[in-house]
């Protein structure tokens, strides 16, 4: 009989592929042809989300902010 002897996860999101020029701009076309879901798994549009959207969102998503995330992502993991 077999046993589970590991398990492994990893992400294979398209923002780890993914260039800085994507991440400041490149995702915000693209970004409106997705299909997007609330939390309760129900379809609706992405002016929908945005109404919902956290009052500082604006302030989260700068470009030196967004920066400093991609280059925290592609930082090597230390261990």
């Amino acid at each position: 009989m077999a046993r589970l002897a590991a398990a492994f996860g990893s992400s294979h999101s398209v923002m780890l592929a993914a260039t800085l020029e994507d991440w400041l701009t490149g995702f915000r076309e693209s970004d409106l042809r997705m299909p997007y879901y609330d939390d309760e798994g129900r379809p609706c549009s992405y002016q929908d989300l945005l109404a919902r959207a956290p009052a500082d969102a604006q302030e989260r998503i700068t470009p030196q902010l967004i920066t400093t995330r991609f280059t925290r992502c592609r930082k090597p993991c230390a261990g």
